[in-house]
C-alpha cells in the first residue's frame, strides 16, 4: 500500500455504512464513560471495540487491525470479569505475545507493525496503573500511535475515538499536574 497516495482514499464516502456502523462503535465508547463502575467501564468499551470490528473489515483495514481489536475486546472482558490482579496481568502479557505473533505472521506492510506497537504501549500502560505518569505516557503513545493507522486506513470513527480518548487523557494530566505539581 502506498501510504502517501492512500492516506485519504478511504475518507471518500463518510456515509457508507461501514463508516456508519463505526459510529455505533463512538457512541458505545462514549456511553462507557457514563458507567461509574469501572469494571461495566471495561465491558462496554469492550463491547465497542467489537462493534468496531466490522466497520474496520468494511474500510480494508490491515488484518493486523482487526487482531489487535479483537484482543484488545478479550482483555478487556477479562479485566472486567476477573478479580485476580495477578492473572489479569498474565493475560496482558499472554495476550501481547499473541498479537505479536499474529501480526509477524500476518503483516504485509509498514502500516500493518501500528497496531501490534499500539498494543503494546496499551499493554505496558495497564501494567503501571498505579504510576500516574508512566500510565498515563505510554497510553499517550498508544493514542498518537491509532491516530495514524486509523488516518491510513480512513476510519471517521477510529479517529474520533482516538482524538477524543487522548484528548481527555492531555486535559486529565494537566489536571493532575495543577492539582498535584509535577511530582513522580
Amino acid at each position: 500500500m502506498d501510504v502517501v497516495e492512500n492516506l485519504f482514499s478511504a475518507f471518500d464516502n463518510p456515509f457508507s455504512i461501514w463508516q456508519i456502523i463505526g459510529w455505533v462503535s463512538v457512541a458505545c465508547f462514549v456511553f462507557s464513560y457514563q458507567i461509574l463502575e469501572p469494571r461495566k467501564t471495561l465491558l462496554m468499551v469492550g463491547i465497542s471495540a467489537l462493534v468496531l470490528l466490522p466497520h474496520l473489515y468494511g474500510i480494508n483495514a490491515p488484518l493486523t487491525t482487526l487482531v489487535v481489536i479483537l484482543f484488545g475486546a478479550l482483555r478487556n472482558f477479562v479485566a472486567a470479569f476477573s478479580k485476580n490482579e495477578k492473572w489479569v496481568k498474565i493475560v496482558v502479557v499472554f495476550n501481547l505475545f499473541l498479537v505479536w505473533m499474529i501480526s509477524f505472521y500476518i503483516a504485509q506492510d509498514v502500516i500493518d507493525y501500528l497496531p501490534p506497537i499500539a498494543s503494546s504501549f496499551m499493554s505496558i500502560a495497564s501494567l503501571f496503573r498505579d504510576r500516574f505518569y508512566t500510565y498515563r505516557f505510554f497510553s499517550i503513545a498508544c493514542q498518537v500511535t491509532w491516530v495514524a493507522v486509523y488516518l491510513v486506513i480512513g476510519s471517521y470513527a477510529g479517529l474520533t475515538l482516538t482524538l477524543m480518548s487522548g484528548t481527555s487523557n492531555v486535559i486529565g494530566v494537566g489536571r493532575y499536574i495543577l492539582k498535584n505539581g509535577r511530582g513522580t
